[in-house]
């Protein structure tokens, strides 16, 4: 009896991790590495190199009709670490978009821009913000005079200036909650054939 009590845990337990943690669709990361001057909650930077990172799901891709309707995606969580100060959550809310043949790149979510490449190798192939791609090296971004009033764990980011700014799409990834739950009921299953060959 107590076997089989282990084994109704173990199933409940998997059965509410499958559905509380779903499976990404295709994970994604964006990423945006630079240099840039200006102060977050009251702490300065001048020059410093800053890793904007930016997870997000191919499944959540639409057009965007401030973009010609290119693609663009929501993020689903992002962050900016700034040498010499930390690592913050972005929590205002932000996509990675892209118009193309024109330009592309991240700001709030379906709103302002805050850093815009026009680089050919980013915004004159074709491509969908679903795959890996970059690094791709832009010298002279735009938009970044909109990059202000941005909220983090750290404060109000604002951002003064920016130089060159690289991009790159990562594909790479581990497996997801929601995988390892399957993995688990797939054990799961493993023992309760093992459990009944004994009986």
């Amino acid at each position: 009896m107590k076997r089989f009590q282990t084994v109704g845990r173990v199933f409940a337990f998997c059965a509410f991790a499958a559905f509380a943690n779903p499976v990404f669709s295709a994970p994604i990361t964006y990423i945006y590495e630079g240099t840039g001057t200006g102060i977050l909650g009251a702490q300065a930077f001048n020059n410093a190199a800053f890793t904007i990172t930016a997870q997000a799901d191919t499944a959540n891709i639409t057009p965007w009709v401030n973009a010609g309707g290119g693609p663009q995606n929501t993020h689903l969580s992002t962050t900016i670490a700034i040498t010499g100060l930390g690592l913050f959550d972005v929590t205002t809310p932000s996509h990675t978009w892209l118009a193309q043949n024109c330009c592309g790149g991240l700001g709030a979510n379906l709103s302002s821009n805050w850093i815009t490449l026009g680089e050919l190798a980013f915004v004159g192939i074709g491509y969908g913000l679903d795959t890996a791609l970059g690094p791709i090296l832009d010298n002279s971004p735009s938009d970044v005079s909109q990059f202000v009033g941005v909220d983090t764990s750290g404060g109000i980011l604002d951002f003064d200036s920016i130089n060159a700014v690289t991009f790159t799409a990562s594909t790479d990834s581990v497996p997801e909650p929601g995988t390892l739950s399957v993995v688990g009921a797939g054990i799961l299953g493993l023992f309760l054939f093992r459990t009944r060959r004994r009986l």
